[in-house]
C-alpha cells in the first residue's frame, strides 16, 4: 500500500469520525447478539502495581460497556455512541466508541480475509454514525485475583454485575494510596478509627478497610446506564488462612488430617430472563432456583467485599492480618451501617461466602469470623486454577470466542539470567530454601491445563468428523426405539441391536448416573460431597440399584435401561450441548444461515436451562421454610424429607449393629460401621475401603425397612426428572421439526452443507446415541464446557509497544516498579502515571488480541483509543500538570540520564493515529521536550523532603511495633524502645531540617542562643578555673555541634545538594588510604627489617605526646570545614525570598474548574463560624510564588489562604466566599505577573552572567593565541654563533 493510500484512508476515517459527532439520530442502536467474545481474567499481585492493574480493569469495564444493553426496559438496545442531549451515563465515551467500532468489525466476519483495512474501518465508522444493530457482544465473565489483583478484581466484578463505574477506586488509589497517609500513627486517624498503641502494622489497616468500604459505597451512586453488563460472573479472590482449617484425608486403611491454609472467596452473579414467568415445580408450585438471580455484589454485601479486598492485600508487616469480627468496631461507628444489624460478622447473609467453614469435619475449629486471614499472595500469587476450571464448566448460548487474559505488571526474565555451574554456598542455600523458592510460582501447569482443553476440543471434533465420513461409506442396519420401548429392553437386547461395543458404554453410563444420584443424596442429606459419607452413600445407592433393577429385566424387576430413563438427566443435557456445538460449526461454514441457527439455538438453550434448573432443584441443600423465618433464596429438594428420613434411620440402624462398648463413644455411627476397623470384629473384607463399604451396604440393605426408605426418594426424583426430560425433548423436537423416532432400516447418511439447518441438526439429535457412545467415554471425568478453544493473552508493560517499547528502549513506563514494587505509593503523580499506562496498555492488548490477523487495522484502532485515553487524562489539567504526567513515563531510563528523544517518539506515536485531533491542541512538542529536560533532575528521583519525613515516621512506628511485640512475648523491650526513641529524634530533626519552615526558624533561633550560652560558659569556666563546669560546657558544645551537623546534613539531603554526603565520602576515602598505608608498613615490617616497626612505634609515640594538640587541631579543622560548608547557606540567607528561584521556567498558576469538585471535603471548623474550602490549582506553586501571593492577598481580615501541594485552601465564612472569590483571582493574577517579571529578570541576570563568562573565556583564548604566536616567532631565529 502506498503512503497516499494510507493518507486517504486516514482522511476518510477522520471525516467519518467528525460526521459521527454531529449525528442527529437519537435512537439507541438495537441489540441482537449472535456472537460473544468472552474474557476470563487473572490478576497477579504486585503491591503498588495494583494501580497499574486498576487502569487495565477500567479499560476492560469500558470494553464490556461498549456493547452492553442499556437500562431501558421497553426494548433491547445499547448505549448511544454520542448524543449531546442525553445524559453522560447513557452515552459512550472515549475508548468505548472505539470498542463499539471493533464490535461492528468482528460482526462483519471480514477480518483476516485480506480485505483492506480502510474499507473495514470506514464501514465501522458508518455503522457507528448510523447506530446500527449490535451483534457481537463483549463479556468478562470470570475473574480471579490475589493481593493487588484481588482488590481490582472485586471492584471490577461489582461494576460488571451492577452496571456501575469504578471512579471510586481510582480516587482511592490516587488520594489514599499514599504511604504518608497510611503510616500507622495519629496522622492516619479519623472517625470512627481508633489509634493503635502499640501499632500492629506499619500501615493503618483499619484505615485501609474503611477507605475500601467507602469506595464500594460510592459505587452505589452510579449505575444508571445499565442494570448489569453481564449475565453471569464468577469472581475468585485468594486469601491465606494463617491458622489453617483442619480437614480429613481418607487413606486406604484410615484417616489422616492436614491444615488447609490456602483459601478462596467466591462471589457469584447470575442473571436470568426475569421478564419470563419462571416454571414452577410440579408439587410445590414454587419458582425454581434459577428464577431468582444471585448477586453477591449488592450494596448490603459491601462490608464483606471490603473485608475480602483488605484480606487478599494484607502484605506482611505493612498490614496486619484481619478477622471478620474486626469489621464490627468500624461498622458500629460508621453512620451508614451503625443501625443495620444484618451487616455484622455474625450475619447469616454473609455465610454464603464461607460455607466450607460452617460444618467442619472431624475436629473442632475456630469459627470463621474469628479466623485471621492474610495476603493471598503468600501461597497463590498467580491464581490461574480457578479461572481455568470455571472455563471448563461454562456453557455458551451464542457463538463464542474465548480468551484467557492474565495481567502481569512486572514480568520476570529468567532467560536473561544464564545458569551458572557453581554450587551455592550455605547462605545462598538457606536463602533459596527459606525465601526464594517457596515464593516462586510457575504458571506452566495452569496453562498446560488450557492447552489440554484445546487438544480435547480438537480430538472430539476430529473423531466426530471421522464418524461422519465412516457413515458415508458404511451401510448399517438400524433399529430405532421410542423412549418407552428403549427403557423396557434388557442389556442383551440392546447389545443385539447396537452391537457388543455398546455394553461398555452402557455400563459407564449406569455408573455415572449412580454417582450423580449418590452426590444428590449426599448433598441433600447435609454432608460434604468430598467426605466419607459420599463413599458410604454411593455404596448404598449401588446396592439399592442392584436390588431394585436387573440388567436382564428378570425377576419382575425393571431393566437398567429403565434406571437410566428414570434418573439420567445428564444424557439429554449432553445431547443439547452436542447440537449447540454443531450449530457453532454450521454458523462458521454458512454465515447466511446464522439467523435460523440462532433461532433454533435459543430454543435448545431454554430446554437446557430447564433441565439444569431441575437438576439444581433436586440437589438443593435448602431446608423447608418455617413460619417466621426470612424467605429462602431457593426451595428445598422434593426428596428432602425422604432423604432426611433415610439419614435418621441409617444412624439408628448402624448404631444398633456396633458393639455395645462403642455405641456411647462413637460420634458418627454410620462412618464407624461402614469404614471403621473396630465394628463387627474388624475389617469386613480383605480388600479396599470401598470393597468394605460395599459389603456392609449390601448387608445393611437386607433390612427391608431400610431398603424401603429408598422408594420414596426414587418416587420424588422420578416425579421431577420424567416431566422435565419430556418437556425438554418436546421443545427440541418442535424446534427441529422431528418425529418421535427415526425410521427403521438402513441408517440415514450424515447431511451435507446443502441441507437445511433444521434437517441438518435434526439428524444429529435423532442419532445422537451413535455419537455419544464414542464421545462420552472420552470426555467422562473431564469438563469440555463451551467446546471452544481458549486463546491465552498476557497484558504487561512490555507487551504493549505502540507508544514505548520497554525492552528496546530500556525505559520503565511504570513508577510502581521502583523500590520493590512500592514506588507508586510515594507520589500522586506516579500513581496517575501508572493508571494512565494501565489504560493505554490494556486498550492496546485488548484490540490486538481480537484482531491478530489484521495488524494495520488493529494499529489504527489502538492509536485512536490511546489518543482518547491521553486526552481524558490531560484535558482538565493545567499546562504544567499535563506536561508532568506525559513526561513521567520517561523518568526511569536505562542510562539514568534524560533521554528527550523518548518523549518526542512517544508524542509522534500518540498523534500518528489521533483521527479526532484532540491531542495536538493540548501538546506542543518543543515545549514538552524542554519541560522534560527541566524537570528530569528532580522528577527522576524521590522527593528528598517527603522521603526523609516518611522514613522518620516509619522508624517511630516500627520501634513501637517492636516494643509492643517484646512486651507481649515477655522479652526485653530495650531494642524496640530505643528504635522508637531514635525514630522520634529522627522525626524531630527532619522537622527542623526542612528549609524555610517555621521549625527551621525556631531551631536556628534557639541554636544561636545555646551556642552563645555555651561559649559564655566555656570562657567563664576557663577564667574561673572551674574544671567541672568547663567539662560540662565543652560536652554540651560538642552535643550541640553534632546535632547541628546532623540537621545540616539532613537539610543538604532534602535539597538534593549532597555536599555533606560527598564530604563524608572524601573523609572516608582518606581514612581508608591511611589504613592501607598503615597495613603496608606492618606487612613490610614482617619481611624487611625492624626499621618499619620502629617507624610505626615512633608515630604512635608522637600521637600520644601530641594528643591534646591533635584534638584541638582536629576540632579546628572540623569547625573550619563546618563554616566552609555553610558559606552558601549564609549567602542564601542574605538573598530576598524571590531571588531563590531554582528554575527559570514558569507556567501561570490557575484555579482549576469545576470549583465544586471537592464539595465533599468542605467542612466547618470547630469553635468557629468559618469553613475550610479546598480548590485545585493547575500546578504546585513555588515557595517564592506563595510569598508574593501573601503580599498581594488584600482580604486577610475576611479570609486566610494557604497552599498544600497543588491545592489552595481557603478559610472563610460561607457568606463571604462570593465576595472573596474575585479578589482571590486578582491576587493570583497579580502574583503570576510579578513572579513572571522576576523570572524574566533572573533570566536576564543569568544571560548577563553567561555573557560575562563567555567574554572572559574569549579574553583567555585571545591571550593564549598571542602567547602562542610570540613563541612561534622564536622558532625562526637562530642563536648567535
Amino acid at each position: 500500500m502506498t503512503s497516499s493510500d494510507q493518507s486517504d484512508g486516514s482522511k476518510s476515517a477522520n471525516v467519518v469520525v467528525k460526521e459521527t459527532s454531529a449525528v442527529s439520530n437519537q435512537l439507541s442502536p438495537a441489540v441482537e447478539y449472535n456472537k460473544e467474545v468472552r474474557f476470563a481474567v487473572v490478576m497477579y499481585g504486585g503491591v503498588s502495581l495494583a494501580i497499574y492493574i486498576n487502569g487495565i480493569a477500567q479499560e476492560m469495564l469500558r470494553w464490556v460497556r461498549s456493547t452492553a444493553k442499556s437500562a431501558k426496559k421497553d426494548r433491547d438496545e445499547a448505549l448511544l455512541p454520542n448524543s449531546p442531549s442525553a445524559s453522560s451515563d447513557l452515552c459512550l465515551s472515549g475508548t468505548e466508541r472505539v470498542y463499539r467500532k471493533l464490535s461492528y468489525i468482528l460482526a462483519s466476519g471480514d477480518t483476516g480475509k485480506n480485505k483492506s483495512w480502510e474499507k473495514l474501518l470506514a464501514q465501522a465508522n458508518t455503522n457507528l454514525a448510523n447506530n446500527e444493530t449490535i451483534r457481537t457482544r463483549f463479556v468478562v465473565d470470570i475473574l480471579s485475583g490475589t493481593s493487588a489483583g484481588g482488590i481490582n478484581g472485586i471492584f471490577l466484578g461489582k461494576a460488571l454485575a451492577n452496571g456501575q463505574d469504578m471512579t471510586g477506586l481510582e480516587s482511592l488509589w490516587v488520594k489514599e494510596g499514599d504511604v504518608r497517609t497510611l503510616i500507622n500513627d495519629k496522622k492516619s486517624i479519623e472517625a470512627p478509627l481508633i489509634l493503635q498503641d502499640p501499632p500492629a502494622s506499619l500501615l493503618n489497616s483499619q484505615r485501609m478497610y474503611f477507605e475500601l468500604l467507602k469506595a464500594f459505597d460510592s459505587m452505589e451512586q452510579t449505575g444508571m446506564s445499565s442494570p448489569s453488563f453481564v449475565d453471569e460472573l464468577d469472581l475468585f479472590v485468594t486469601t491465606t488462612d494463617l491458622a489453617g482449617v483442619t480437614l480429613p484425608i481418607r487413606l486406604s486403611d484410615g484417616v489422616v488430617f492436614e491444615r488447609r491454609h490456602r483459601n478462596v472467596l467466591r462471589f457469584i452473579y447470575s442473571q436470568l430472563d426475569t421478564t419470563a414467568k419462571p416454571d414452577a415445580t410440579p408439587k410445590t408450585g414454587a419458582a425454581t432456583p434459577e428464577a431468582k438471580p444471585r448477586n453477591d455484589f449488592e450494596g448490603k454485601f459491601n462490608p464483606f467485599l471490603a473485608f475480602a479486598a483488605r484480606c487478599t492485600s494484607a502484605f506482611p508487616a505493612a498490614f496486619e492480618p484481619m478477622c471478620l469480627c474486626d469489621t464490627d468496631g468500624i461498622l458500629n461507628g460508621y453512620l451508614p451501617y451503625a443501625n443495620k444489624d444484618d451487616c455484622r460478622s455474625d450475619s447469616t447473609d454473609w455465610q454464603r461466602f464461607y460455607k466450607d467453614y460452617l460444618n467442619p469435619v472431624g475436629v473442632d475449629t475456630v469459627k470463621f469470623p474469628k479466623r485471621p486471614f492474610a495476603d493471598g499472595g503468600y501461597l497463590d500469587n498467580k491464581p490461574f486454577t480457578y479461572a481455568t476450571e470455571t472455563i471448563a464448566r461454562r456453557q455458551a448460548d451464542l457463538l463464542v470466542t474465548r480468551k484467557l487474559i492474565y495481567i502481569e505488571p512486572s514480568p520476570e526474565h529468567p532467560e536473561d539470567e544464564p545458569d551458572i555451574a557453581v554450587k551455592p554456598d550455605a547462605i545462598e542455600n538457606v536463602n533459596a530454601a527459606l525465601l526464594t523458592l517457596p515464593r516462586y510460582e510457575t504458571i506452566r501447569e495452569d496453562l498446560q491445563r488450557v492447552r489440554e482443553h484445546n487438544r480435547l476440543v480438537d480430538r472430539v471434533q476430529t473423531i466426530l468428523k471421522g464418524i461422519d465420513e465412516d457413515k458415508q461409506t458404511v451401510k448399517l442396519e438400524t433399529k430405532s426405539f421410542t423412549d418407552k420401548e428403549w427403557s423396557a429392553l434388557s442389556l442383551d437386547q440392546v447389545a443385539a441391536s447396537k452391537g457388543i461395543s455398546y455394553v461398555a458404554y452402557h455400563r459407564l453410563d449406569v455408573q455415572s448416573v449412580s454417582d450423580d444420584l449418590a452426590k444428590l443424596v449426599t448433598r441433600v442429606a447435609g454432608f460434604d460431597e468430598e467426605s466419607d459419607h459420599f463413599m458410604i452413600i454411593r455404596s448404598l445407592v449401588g446396592g439399592w440399584r442392584a436390588m431394585a433393577y436387573d440388567e436382564d429385566a428378570k425377576n419382575n424387576l425393571p431393566s437398567l435401561n429403565q434406571f437410566l430413563f428414570d434418573f439420567n438427566l445428564a444424557y439429554p443435557m449432553r445431547r443439547i450441548n452436542f447440537l449447540r456445538t454443531k450449530i457453532s460449526d454450521r454458523a462458521k461454514e454458512k454465515p447466511e444461515a446464522q439467523a435460523k441457527l440462532l433461532e433454533i439455538k435459543k430454543e435448545l438453550n431454554q430446554a437446557y436451562k430447564d433441565l439444569r434448573s431441575t437438576a439444581r432443584q433436586l440437589r438443593s441443600r435448602q431446608k423447608p421454610q418455617t413460619v417466621g423465618t426470612p424467605t429462602a433464596e431457593s426451595t428445598p429438594s422434593p426428596a428432602y424429607e425422604a432423604i432426611q428420613n433415610l439419614r435418621k434411620a441409617l444412624a439408628l440402624k448402624t448404631r444398633d449393629r456396633l458393639p455395645e462398648d462403642l455405641r456411647s463413644k462413637v460420634k458418627d455411627p454410620v462412618v464407624e460401621y461402614f469404614l471403621g476397623v473396630n465394628s463387627n470384629g474388624g475389617t469386613a473384607t480383605g480388600g479396599s475401603i470401598k470393597a468394605q463399604s460395599d459389603a456392609r451396604a449390601q448387608e445393611l440393605l437386607k433390612d427391608t425397612e431400610l431398603f424401603g426408605l429408598f422408594e420414596p426418594i426414587a418416587v420424588a426424583l422420578k416425579a421431577e426428572i420424567g416431566p422435565a426430560k419430556q418437556k425438554a425433548d418436546e421443545r427440541c423436537r418442535k424446534a427441529l421439526d422431528l418425529k418421535d423416532k427415526a425410521e427403521d432400516g438402513v441408517e440415514a447418511k450424515p447431511p451435507d452443507n446443502t441441507t437445511e439447518s433444521h434437517i441438518y441438526l435434526g439428524y444429529y439429535y435423532q442419532y445422537y446415541d451413535e455419537y455419544d457412545r464414542i464421545i462420552f467415554p472420552i470426555i467422562y471425568g473431564t469438563e469440555i464446557g463451551e467446546n471452544a478453544k481458549v486463546d491465552i493473552i498476557r497484558i504487561s508493560p512490555e507487551d504493549a509497544t505502540a507508544l514505548i517499547n520497554e525492552r528496546e528502549t530500556g525505559c520503565h513506563k511504570l513508577a510502581g516498579t521502583a523500590l520493590g514494587h512500592f514506588g507508586a505509593f510515594l507520589d500522586p503523580l506516579w500513581r496517575r502515571n501508572d493508571i494512565m499506562w494501565g489504560r493505554l496498555d490494556g486498550a492496546e492488548r485488548i484490540i490486538m488480541a481480537l484482531l491478530p490477523n489484521d495488524r494495520e487495522l488493529a494499529r489504527r484502532l489502538v492509536g485512536e483509543a490511546q489518543a482518547a485515553i491521553v486526552h481524558e487524562a490531560i484535558a482538565k489539567a493545567g499546562a504544567n500538570e499535563a506536561n508532568d504526567l506525559i513526561c513521567e513515563a520517561g523518568m526511569r531510563t536505562r542510562s539514568g540520564n534524560a533521554e528527550p528523544d523518548l518523549i518526542t517518539q512517544f508524542i509522534e506515536n500518540l498523534t500518528a493515529h489521533d483521527v479526532a485531533e484532540k491531542i495536538k491542541p493540548l501538546i506542543e512538542d518543543k515545549t514538552l521536550r524542554q519541560h522534560y529536560l527541566d524537570t528530569f533532575p528532580v522528577r527522576s528521583k524521590l522527593d528528598p523532603e517527603s522521603t526523609v519525613k516518611t522514613a522518620a515516621r516509619a522508624t517511630t512506628v516500627i520501634g513501637k511495633m517492636l516494643e509492643g511485640l517484646s512486651s507481649s512475648r515477655n522479652a526485653t523491650t530495650k531494642p524496640g524502645l530505643w528504635i522508637a526513641r531514635l525514630g522520634r529524634i529522627f522525626w524531630a530533626m527532619v522537622e527542623v531540617a526542612v528549609p524555610r519552615t517555621f521549625g527551621e526558624l525556631i531551631f536556628h533561633h534557639w541554636l544561636k542562643l545555646i551556642y552563645f550560652l555555651e561559649a559564655l560558659l566555656i570562657v567563664g569556666s576557663t577564667l574561673l578555673l572551674a574544671d567541672n563546669a568547663q567539662k560540662f560546657a565543652v560536652t554540651a558544645f560538642g552535643i550541640t555541634a553534632a546535632i547541628h551537623l546532623a540537621v545540616v546534613i539532613l537539610s543538604d539531603l532534602i535539597q538534593t545538594r549532597n555536599r555533606w554526603v560527598n564530604l563524608l565520602k572524601a573523609i572516608g576515602a582518606v581514612v581508608v588510604v591511611a589504613l592501607i598505608a598503615l597495613g603496608g608498613l606492618a606487612v613490610s615490617a614482617l619481611f624487611v627489617a625492624d626499621s618499619s616497626w620502629k617507624k610505626i612505634g615512633d608515630a604512635r609515640s608522637l600521637i600520644v605526646s601530641s594528643q591534646t594538640r591533635l584534638m584541638y587541631a582536629l576540632g579546628g579543622f572540623v569547625f573550619l570545614v563546618f563554616l566552609w560548608a555553610l558559606r552558601r547557606d549564609l549567602k542564601f540567607l542574605r538573598q530576598s525570598p524571590v531571588d531563590r528561584i531554582l528554575s527559570t521556567t514558569f507556567s501561570p498558576i490557575e484555579l482549576v474548574p469545576p470549583y465544586d469538585s471537592n464539595t465533599d471535603r468542605v467542612r466547618k471548623l470547630q469553635l468557629s463560624n468559618r469553613y475550610f474550602f479546598p480548590f485545585s490549582l493547575s500546578a504546585t506553586p513555588a515557595k517564592a510564588w506563595t510569598r508574593l501571593f501573601r503580599k498581594n492577598w488584600k482580604t486577610k481580615e475576611k479570609a486566610s489562604a494557604f497552599f498544600k501541594d497543588n491545592e489552595l485552601r481557603l478559610i472563610a465564612r460561607l457568606t463571604d466566599v462570593d465576595s472573596i472569590f474575585p479578589t482571590l483571582h486578582n491576587a493570583i493574577a497579580t502574583t503570576n505577573t510579578e513572579y513572571r517579571d522576576h523570572v524574566k529578570a533572573l533570566e536576564a541576570k543569568n544571560r548577563q552572567a553567561e555573557a560575562e563568562n563567555q567574554a572572559r573565556r574569549q579574553r583567555e583564548l585571545d591571550l593564549r593565541k598571542t602567547i602562542g604566536s610570540t613563541l612561534e616567532k622564536l622558532n625562526g631565529q637562530r642563536p648567535n654563533q
